[in-house]
């Protein structure tokens, strides 16, 4: 059984996906090409992502957003997407 969320780096591809449902209404691309962005999958569909600052807070990445689809929350996928960071 494939393992039900994912988090991963974004692709440059998934962009205009992201727009979709960025409430932020932000442009990534700076994050993406840092690397400071991930998304995350829930059954390979995209859900969310989280972009996080590479200067450290306290020893730990500082998470600048987090944004998961309405449709997504409440299962999981801000606490995956956090303890990947660490």
């Amino acid at each position: 059984m494939d393992k039900l969320i994912e988090i991963r780096r974004a692709k440059y591809s998934e962009a205009k996906q992201l727009k979709e449902f960025d409430e932020f209404i932000g442009d990534r691309r700076i994050n993406n090409s840092r690397g400071e962005l991930f998304v995350a999958l829930y059954n390979k569909e995209l859900a969310g992502f989280i972009t996080y600052s590479s200067t450290y807070f306290f020893n730990r990445p500082f998470i600048e957003l987090l944004c998961v689809k309405n449709e997504f929350r409440r299962k999981g996928i801000g606490n995956e997407s956090n303890c990947t960071l660490r």
